[in-house]
């Protein structure tokens, strides 16, 4: 005869490792990307993406002055970031605060003042962790459970836990400011690759017809796990 107190212990044991399973189930990570001149001649924004099985870093940047040295802040700063998150043991907010004191002094260095010429957004997810900062005018949005968020609309950096089908928009200014709440959502919602989103989105600014629409970049992040 089977004692009780077995067969609720193995009970015990596979609800317990069911759990631990879903815990430690890793994220599905799918992102897209696009960059438009808008009414522009010239592009002053920059993007750079990592993914490794570890973490995924993004950067999104705009150079805030003339074409050539523009440009050359908005690689600087992305290429920056990239290269020390990747290889930096120390804690994120750490590694960006130093991040930004070395894009000041190469800046410094070519023909720059002593002030940060560039906007940019980072972000990096690893397991079910994002964190993300922000200085200047890019956007970074999160499209959860058929609502969108501002998430650096009052805060210039932050940390959330990911969710299934969570959808990350990051953009510079010329996308953020052209783009309503609905337009955006109208394209998240769909099932389609995050390159797709990026297309469409694209699409819609231009589709407007501005006058003097500035350059954009857009990023789209999904967890499709």
């Amino acid at each position: 005869m089977i004692d009780i107190k077995i067969v609720i212990l193995i009970i015990a044991l596979l609800i317990f490792f069911a759990y631990v399973r879903k815990c430690i189930q890793k994220n599905k990570i799918e992102y897209g990307n696009i960059q438009c001149l808008g009414q522009r001649s010239y592009q002053n924004d920059y993007f750079s993406v990592f993914q490794s099985d570890q973490k995924m870093i993004a950067t999104v940047a705009d150079g805030m002055i003339t074409h050539k040295k523009g440009r050359y802040a908005a690689i600087l700063a992305a290429e920056v970031l990239k290269e020390n998150l990747s290889t930096s043991t120390e804690p994120y907010f750490l590694t960006i605060e130093k991040s930004v004191h070395e894009m000041q002094a190469k800046m410094s260095q070519s023909m720059f003042n002593r002030t940060l010429q560039v906007s940019f957004l980072n972000v990096v997810i690893e397991g079910n962790h994002f964190w993300w900062y922000s200085i200047g005018n890019c956007y970074l949005f999160l499209y959860r459970d058929r609502a969108l968020t501002r998430v650096n609309q009052h805060k210039q950096k932050g940390r959330l836990k990911i969710k299934k089908r969570d959808t990350f928009l990051l953009c510079t200014d010329g996308a953020g400011l052209q783009l309503s709440e609905i337009e955006m959502i109208n394209v998240l919602k769909k099932k389609n690759m995050p390159y797709v989103k990026c297309v469409n989105l694209s699409n819609q600014i231009r589709d407007k017809n501005i006058i003097d629409q500035d350059h954009f970049t857009i990023v789209i992040i999904e967890n499709v796990a």
